[in-house]
């Protein structure tokens, strides 16, 4: 009992009205790879409008910007 669980996928919301580099809201933090990428399906379902990306540490592995005709990568 105790130890530290390691999460390292973020599924994560992005500010993008200030310009500004920060995280505004965090959906996610999981372990398996398949419930990131149902998170991140389900936040840019949910939020369209908004920055939202899909990381492990500093690599992002997927991303969707509001008006991106390419969807997310």
């Amino acid at each position: 009992m105790g130890g530290k669980i390691e999460h390292p996928w973020r599924v994560e919301q992005w500010d993008r009205k200030t310009g500004k580099s920060f995280v505004e809201r965090t959906f996610a933090e999981c372990t398996h790879l398949d419930v990131a990428r149902a998170a991140f399906d389900a936040a840019v379902a949910a939020y369209p409008n908004e920055h939202i990306t899909m990381r492990a540490g500093a690599h992002v592995f997927r991303e969707h910007r509001p008006g991106n005709v390419h969807g997310t990568r």
